[in-house]
């Protein structure tokens, strides 16, 4: 499912047979060869109307079969399923139809714009573009800082703090500083730029401790609507404070760094809203992501998080965002033995976990030696209990069912949790415990599981 350049959110079969002993005949043969078969080989019709790296998005689309004979195998119903999208996508493109009607072309470069302001007001990114965040958005800063810029600055407007922290929690710093250089008058650019080398020259858990507090600051201030390099420098030092003082963080090691007018600020008289849209507008909204099958674990998640003291004593509630937060790095480890990864690949993780879905979320977490090994012992208990199995390593299990993709959808009041399929899932009927309906108790919503 990586490879996959084409999404589709949500397909339906509706079939009509000319009486109940004929559907009960075909119905879930049809349904099959639709979803194994049909589906899947829709990529190549969709490969020829789609120009490099172009996206073309279609609220809805309707292909009538007409009438189809009984038994129609497989391979028939796919050839026929692709010459009918094919002609309706040419009557559509060569007849002007991709004019409204629930349709949107967006050339490669405005694609990229448009996934990148969704990525810093939501967090997430197409499955595939997840991989390679980094990479993908050095590069997009490198061929056009421009519109990069007025792309960071129109969801700033619209995400406002939530913005600012994502950018400090998930981007480069060698990329920021690009950014201010661009943004801020020379030299209210050189002071911040010698400032983080003073930063830097810190002992190592301080510098770590300002990192985030010191991003956040510089980009408000390079996002300001002011010329006056006095006045960015006073929006600076004055958000640095408060963001260090918003986290609790010791502030004694950043008073040192402060002007010496900056030293008396007071406490500003403003708190931190965390500004952006809702993370579900209706039940037909989808999340696509990664490491799925970390759902396997939810027996063993809760005595795991309390080890850690993520939760609070009766273990239906985490002790606070931050430990939420490492949790959410803790499912990551779980299902790939790595620790730290980029934002768009957590969305999952953060739902299983209680987090918002659109909260920033910090990369300021280490795993200790000992959680490592907490990790591992969690994964042997699976295996210990998963007979059938047999001799499975952690890192076999992981890559067999942990690390599959998933979407994730509100669906009556819950959450409904589709997973990719592969042939070895017929060991899933062999597991000792539930995985079709879970609750986890620092969620107040149940989560319904289908493989496949």
């Amino acid at each position: 499912m990586i490879n996959q350049r084409h999404s589709i959110q949500k397909a339906s079969l509706r079939l009509k047979f000319p009486s109940e002993k004929s559907a009960r005949k075909w119905q879930d043969e049809y349904l099959r060869t639709f979803r194994d078969q049909a589906l899947p080989a829709l990529e190549e019709v969709l490969d020829d109307f789609v120009k490099d790296g172009q996206t073309i998005r279609l609220e809805h689309f309707h292909i009538d079969l007409g009438k189809l004979p009984p038994g129609l195998s497989g391979l028939a119903l796919t050839e026929k399923l692709k010459a009918s999208l094919a002609r309706q996508l040419a009557e559509l493109i060569h007849g002007g139809g991709f004019t409204g009607n629930g349709v949107e072309i967006l050339s490669a470069e405005a694609s990229k714009m448009k996934a990148l302001e969704s990525f810093l007001l939501t967090g997430q990114l197409p499955t595939a573009a997840a991989f390679y965040f980094k990479e993908a958005v050095g590069k997009l800063w490198i061929e056009a800082p421009k519109k990069f810029l007025n792309t960071v600055r129109r969801a700033f407007q619209k995400g406002g703090a939530a913005v600012l922290r994502r950018m400090a929690y998930q981007l480069e710093p060698s990329l920021l500083a690009e950014m201010l250089d661009s943004l801020l008058p020379a030299t209210v650019a050189a002071e911040l730029r010698n400032l983080w080398q003073e930063v830097q020259s810190l002992k190592p858990f301080f510098a770590s401790t300002l990192k985030e507090p010191f991003w956040i600051a510089a980009m408000k201030a390079g996002l300001a609507d002011s010329p006056s390099p006095g006045k960015l420098a006073d929006i600076f030092f004055r958000e640095l404070l408060w963001q260090t003082r918003l986290l609790e963080l010791d502030d004694t090691v950043l008073f040192r760094l402060l002007p010496p007018g900056m030293r008396q600020v007071a406490h500003q008289e403003e708190h931190f809203r965390f500004n952006s849209a809702p993370d579900f507008q209706s039940e037909t909204e989808y999340i696509y992501g990664l490491n799925a099958g970390i759902i396997l674990l939810h027996p063993f998640l809760g005595s795991y998080f309390q080890e850690f003291g993520l939760l609070k004593p009766a273990g239906n509630e985490f002790s606070d965002r931050k430990a939420q937060m490492k949790a959410v790095y803790h499912l990551h480890f779980l299902a790939t033995g790595q620790w730290l990864c980029p934002e768009p690949q957590l969305s999952i993780q953060k739902v299983l976990c209680g987090l918002p879905l659109h909260y920033p979320i910090s990369k300021q977490f280490y795993i200790t030696a000992t959680e490592r090994g907490e990790s591992e012992k969690l994964l042997q208990a699976v295996l210990k209990h998963w007979n059938a199995l047999g001799n499975v390593s952690p890192d076999g299990l992981r890559e067999g069912f942990l690390q599959r993709e998933g979407k994730l959808q509100q669906q009556n009041g819950g959450w409904l949790l589709q997973i990719e399929k592969k042939t070895m899932d017929v060991l899933l009927e062999k597991l000792p415990w539930n995985i079709s309906m879970i609750k986890l108790p620092w969620l107040n919503e149940l989560i319904r599981v289908e493989w496949g």
